[in-house]
């Protein structure tokens, strides 16, 4: 696609340059890897003569196609066994199983997809092949893995609540650096054009109302906030540090819950550790612009001896690396990416992660775990499985720790729980261990 050549016009009718910049995409991220989001954003900075119109359809095409790619794929192998699934026909079978009104007609997008005869004539029976077919993969466009694994902790009626939770791109939560200031932060915000509602029980919260330019706003600008999913900032509040208390964040990456425990803490003795320096170094460049700290930290080895000694921190948050389900709704090129293999991979590293951080935690402090899945294998699994094998800890209910209001409000139990069908959030779970 010219994209220098390109003159912008006035309805989607001609979807030519959407669809060819929807394959370019697609394959960037299906077949190389990328992150989709970053990857659409990076795109559209590159090529900013890009009207406004086409920019939101070539991202609700590019992530639509990724939601439903498992399936087009399985269906594929069913009516075409002689010809590959190309990316054009995910393309295209991806709005047919999505039915968005806006669309074109699978005959009209098909002229720009340069689609076989047979893969249209195959496009043509989806719908019916749909409605008759009882797989969750047609109506969710998730694994049989995934769904067979939710479904066992949610229920089929709860299961089917947060499948279509995740067709869309989830809320834009952001975080106010100095909470008692969240109303003027919204006023700031609201003569940018960017309207925001605070939290009813977490201070400092704010939800987007509608997606806009976060980064051209003033406030932005001034480090008067970060973007922070709701469930990043609640593990924060279960950290609940005491005066003088030195913390750990263990797995610190680009520093989102680093900043949280500063907002809320601003005189604590904070230490971030990662194995990725080019993360670390994401950490200070928000430091900086949010005028927050001072950290110490520190790039560690994923293996071996620690800097610190053991007992040397009253509280270790351990936020481990995961498969990432409970953020399928912003980075659907997980639903492909998440498998057993990989869980089970995941599994394993926190398990040791657990084990390598448990000694820095002092008699009578607390190691806070917390992931972005929704899977038990990482979630409740993990955290019974070290209980059992380290009798120092004991695990302490998250709702002593949140507080009534929060946790009677958010529906938690014993472990923080968040659905995005239920908290209006990305899933997240965490657990607060006390070391005795």
């Amino acid at each position: 696609m010219n994209i220098i050549g390109y003159k912008p016009f006035q309805t989607l009718k001609n979807w030519s340059y959407v669809t060819g910049w929807t394959l370019e995409l697609y394959h960037r991220v299906r077949h190389e890897g990328e992150v989709a989001d970053r990857c659409l954003a990076s795109f559209l900075r590159r090529n900013r003569q890009i009207g406004s119109r086409n920019r939101r359809a070539l991202g609700d095409l590019l992530f639509n196609t990724l939601r439903w790619d498992l399936a087009a794929e399985a269906y594929a192998d069913l009516v075409l066994p002689t010809e590959t699934c190309t990316d054009a026909f995910r393309i295209a079978a991806g709005l047919i199983l999505a039915g968005p009104s806006e669309a074109p007609n699978p005959d009209v997008l098909a002229q720009h997809l340069e689609l076989s005869d047979a893969a249209q004539q195959a496009l043509s029976s989806l719908p019916l092949h749909r409605a008759q077919a009882e797989e969750p993969i047609w109506t969710t466009g998730l694994s049989p893995y995934l769904s067979h694994e939710l479904t066992k902790i949610l229920g089929e009626d709860s299961f089917h609540r947060l499948a279509q939770a995740l067709m869309g791109t989830g809320p834009v939560w952001l975080r106010a650096r100095v909470p008692s200031q969240t109303h003027q932060l919204m006023r700031s915000l609201g003569r940018s054009g960017l309207s925001c509602e605070p939290s009813p029980t977490l201070p400092g919260a704010l939800r987007l109302e509608k997606r806009g330019p976060l980064q051209n706003s003033q406030a932005y600008r001034e480090g008067h906030f970060w973007v922070q999913d709701l469930g990043s900032q609640l593990i924060g509040r279960l950290v609940a540090p005491e005066p003088h208390h030195r913390v750990l964040d263990a797995c610190a990456g680009a520093g989102g819950k680093s900043l949280c425990l500063l907002s809320d803490h601003p005189d604590l003795d904070l230490t971030a550790w990662d194995v990725d320096e080019r993360r670390l170094q994401r950490l200070h460049t928000r430091l900086k612009r949010s005028r927050l700290g001072p950290i110490s930290s520190q790039v560690i080895e994923p293996e071996g001896p620690l800097p610190e000694s053991v007992g040397s921190f009253d509280r270790v948050l351990i936020d481990a690396p995961c498969s990432g389900s409970g953020t399928l709704a912003g980075h659907p090129e997980g639903r492909r990416r998440i498998t057993a293999e990989q869980v089970g991979g995941y599994a394993r590293r926190q398990r040791e992660i657990l084990r390598r951080f448990a000694d820095l935690v002092r008699p009578g402090g607390r190691l806070i775990y917390a992931t972005c899945s929704m899977l038990s294998a990482e979630n409740e699994e993990q955290v019974s499985s070290f209980l059992e094998e380290d009798k120092r800890f004991q695990r302490l209910d998250s709702r002593d720790v949140l507080g009534e209001e929060i946790a009677t409000t958010m529906q938690q139990g014993v472990y923080l729980q968040l659905w995005p069908h239920l908290h209006d959030s990305d899933g997240f779970f965490a657990a607060v261990l006390e070391r005795s």
